[in-house]
């Protein structure tokens, strides 16, 4: 585990009470993106699970918030080689996207699903 890992861990548990406001929000982005940058992908994993979960919890799953969080948790799985769910999340992604936010805010998880359907051959 990356030095430093537990450290953002804590400070995105911190940021996780506070998720619904776009302070909270904000922070558990940034600790998800750290722990990425850092190679802390099992941590960061873990984390982002639980921030999705929690942001559909509490602010819905069709929130932007929500399809942020389940978009990285998507990118993190990509990066570990589980594929076939980073692909059912892009997925779910996008169709959530198109719904709540329009068709415009759907170009990053196409993108990555693009990505992902060229690595496994299927483009």
């Amino acid at each position: 585990e990356p030095e430093g890992a537990r450290l953002l861990v804590a400070r995105g548990e911190e940021a996780l009470e506070a998720l619904a406001t776009k302070e909270g929000q904000t922070v558990a982005l940034k600790v998800a993106d750290n722990l990425c940058t850092a190679g802390a992908l099992r941590p960061g994993e873990a984390f982002v699970r639980r921030w999705a979960g929690r942001a559909a919890e509490e602010l819905g799953a069709a929130h932007r918030a929500t399809l942020g969080a389940e978009r990285r948790l998507a990118d993190l799985l990509f990066y570990q080689g589980q594929l076939a769910e980073a692909r059912r999340l892009y997925d779910n992604v996008i169709a959530g996207c198109t719904e709540s936010l329009g068709p415009g805010d759907t170009l990053r998880a196409k993108v990555n699903l693009a990505i992902l359907l060229q690595q496994q051959g299927q483009v």
